[in-house]
């Protein structure tokens, strides 16, 4: 089943992606490292244009330059404006195939469903069995309660086989929606024909049996599904302990409250949903569970690496259901991953304090404002949230890391110390604070509290290879402990074996003891890894110069003053030194 899904909704990936984006032509494809020029850009759009649709297809003069803005818009994945230029484009070229197909698209995954309507009616009138368009349309007459009129665009003629578990689902809800228990249960028993369907089938049969009132049957579906492992995720066990709450049916209770309680802790985000209220966990309209069915079908999409069909689905769920703070969350999600973090931010300031998600989502908003280097809104942002909720660490955390990249270590280590205060300690997360201490105590020159933090994360996390290296090469550069600091570099090598900063260090260490032939050996793996670490390339050179190959280390010396990384005045000044001078005759050993 997995494959055939594979197949099945990559159907409708390509038919998305084949409407939203152009193929580039081949001079776009090359691989090169230089940006292309806006006219470089806009010459090879308008060759794949011309290259790639009929001459009927092609706007008209007037609305040329419309099209070519929207155009640049998508490549970006700015469906909004690309939308907004599009629907210019169309005033000008109504008629233009090209330009619907693409608009009604575009406002969908822009987030504007209502505008995409008419555009969907004018590409039904051309191709009334495509699938989206119709999707579009099924929504808003659901949306409005008109369930007889929705029939025709879920009708048998317009089903595609790609659809086999999205259709079953909004069919049922619609005769759910009126009252035809029978009808309803009926639509979905095509699903039972595929294993992998099974815990979405248990999961709609029993929201639709809830809906309609049938509370023992719902109980029935939803036992069933504590048996499956697939059928047991956070959104399953909110849903099931909302219906618990109401009518305390569920035979297998001890098995639910196992469950509910072992996922609690799995994240911060798991602990917030399943600690709030669980109100919202029902479903007390059909378009609501039309909405339901259409957020699940999204993230089954997502996982198989359909982004921009995730993004699709998601839209209409929200359109159906705008107060869903956790569809808010996950579509806020799949804007980021099309590195759409304005356009996910803007989402995101929609949840409110009181809604269910509201501290995830504050972490998701500034984990981007982070990403686009607004550091300032970050810190702010971050300091409104713990004035509401100061006794929460994973804040004060995240606060301690934007002072930090921000040079301001003195401020992160108080917000450090208050999250420590706070945090438990078998807390997620609690080794990575004590981790962000240590590097912010270096920063500040209080080598002791650094390595006391740093001995508290390795005690938390020891096998994690970044706090091994770093404590490891603290010893090393200082001439302390150096047999600890071998062991230290040498597990973490062992966990992280292609992670160039970590072979520096160990490379590092075989030449502090003396032994530069396996230094070599080590340090030119780690510049393969990492070549645009001067630091690395600095240690490589050393090496090279203890073995006799005086040469290659010059080389390697001046090299390192190419590059940025790492590349602080000390190390320059040093490399300058060693240019000049080579290392001093009798080898250093430690």
């Amino acid at each position: 089943m997995k494959k055939r899904t594979v197949f099945l909704w990559g159907l409708i990936s390509i038919f998305l992606s084949a409407c939203v984006y152009f193929s580039l032509p081949q001079k776009l494809q090359k691989k090169s490292e230089t940006a292309l020029t806006p006219e470089e850009i806009q010459e090879a759009q308008i060759e794949a244009f011309f290259k790639s649709r009929p001459v009927r297809d092609v706007p008209s003069d007037a609305a040329f330059g419309a099209y070519l803005a929207g155009n640049m818009a998508k490549q970006s994945r700015d469906f909004k404006a690309a939308a907004d230029y599009f629907a210019i484009a169309l005033e000008k070229d109504p008629t233009n195939p090209e330009l619907k197909a693409s608009s009604y698209l575009l406002f969908v995954l822009g987030g504007d469903v209502e505008r995409a309507i008419p555009y969907a009616k004018d590409i039904l009138v051309e191709k009334p069995d495509e699938l989206l368009p119709n999707l579009v349309l099924f929504s808003q007459v659901a949306k409005e309660g008109k369930w007889k009129e929705a029939e025709k665009y879920l009708s048998a003629d317009k089903t595609k086989s790609e659809a086999i578990f999205l259709i079953p689902l909004l069919k049922a809800w619609m005769k759910a929606a009126q009252n035809n228990e029978k009808a309803a249960l009926a639509e979905l028993k095509p699903m039972l024909g595929e294993e992998a369907l099974k815990p979405l089938y248990l999961l709609h049969r029993g929201l639709i049996l809830d809906y309609l009132g049938e509370t023992q049957e719902a109980a029935k579906a939803f036992d069933s599904m504590l048996e499956i492992p697939q059928g047991r995720s956070i959104r399953s066990l909110l849903i099931m302990r909302n219906f618990e709450e109401r009518t305390g049916a569920l035979k297998n209770k001890a098995l639910f409250v196992e469950l509910y309680q072992s996922l609690r802790d799995e994240s911060f985000v798991s602990r917030e949903l399943m600690a709030r209220s669980v109100s919202h966990e029902r479903v007390l309209t059909p378009a609501q569970g039309v909405a339901l069915v259409f957020f699940d079908v999204a993230g089954s999409v997502n996982e198989l690496g359909s982004t921009e069909t995730a993004l699709f689905l998601a839209q209409l769920s929200l359109y159906l259901n705008p107060s869903s703070s956790i569809t808010k969350f996950f579509t806020g999600e799949l804007l980021e991953n099309l590195a759409r973090f304005v356009e996910a931010n803007a989402l995101y300031e929609t949840v409110q304090p009181e809604d269910d998600i509201y501290l995830s989502v504050q972490i998701r908003k500034n984990v981007n404002f982070v990403r686009q280097g607004q550091l300032k809104e970050a810190a702010r942002n971050l300091e409104e949230v713990i004035n509401l909720y100061p006794d929460i660490p994973i804040f004060n955390m995240t606060l301690g890391d934007v002072y930090r990249q921000n040079g301001q270590c003195e401020k992160a280590l108080e917000q450090y110390k208050k999250a420590l205060k706070y945090a438990k300690k078998d807390d997620t997360g609690i080794g990575a604070l004590y981790f962000s201490s240590a590097v912010c105590y270096q920063e500040v020159d209080d080598w002791p509290s650094a390595e006391e933090a740093l001995l508290k994360a390795i005690a938390v996390e020891p096998d994690n290879a970044l706090y091994l290296n770093y404590l490891g090469y603290s010893y090393l550069e200082k001439g302390e402990k150096l047999d600890e600091a071998f062991a230290m570099v040498s597990q973490a090598a062992e966990k992280a074996p292609y992670e160039g900063s970590i072979l520096d260090s160990l490379g590092w260490a075989y030449y502090l003891r003396g032994d530069y032939d396996k230094a070599v050996e080590i340090l030119e793996k780690a510049v393969d890894l990492q070549a645009g670490n001067a630091l690395i390339n600095a240690h490589l050179g050393d090496a090279y110069w203890r073995v006799g190959r005086k040469r290659e280390a010059v080389f390697q010396w001046e090299h390192a003053l190419t590059l940025k990384q790492e590349l602080t005045s000390k190390l320059e000044k040093e490399l300058h030194e060693k240019i000049e001078n080579g290392l001093s005759l009798a080898p250093k050993k430690n």
